[in-house]
């Protein structure tokens, strides 16, 4: 079992081999690469809406949505409220984009509300 607190964005550097009952490992820290915030604010908008119309479609109550905020990591929050397969969920935690996890949450969403349409 592997315990992980989600505080900050981290990249694992090197394992290191130890005696220790647990992994140990170098990490680094990161963030995202900066947009402007204005930009970035209302990509974000366009996709809580977009998630808000699939869920409409899909959900008998989508008033019991909880709600989105455009001025945080918006990505995150959509991604988990969204059923899709580790692999891609992974690949979505690497990206050092907000707007390349918007867009590729936006992509799977436009697909779900296609099915609808």
């Amino acid at each position: 079992l592997i315990l992980v607190e989600g505080t900050a964005r981290f990249e694992i550097r090197d394992g290191i081999e130890s005696d220790e009952p647990f992994y140990e490992a170098l990490v680094v820290s990161y963030g995202d690469r900066g947009s402007a915030s204005a930009e970035l604010r209302a990509r974000r908008s366009a996709s809580i809406e977009l998630f808000r119309q699939v869920a409409n479609r899909a959900m008998d109550d989508a008033a019991a949505l909880p709600g989105l905020d455009p001025d945080s990591e918006t990505s995150f929050s959509l991604a988990e409220r969204i059923h899709l397969e580790m692999g891609w969920k992974q690949a979505l935690l690497e990206s050092k984009s907000e707007f390349d996890r918007l867009d590729r949450i936006d992509a799977v969403l436009r697909a779900v509300f296609s099915r609808y349409e």
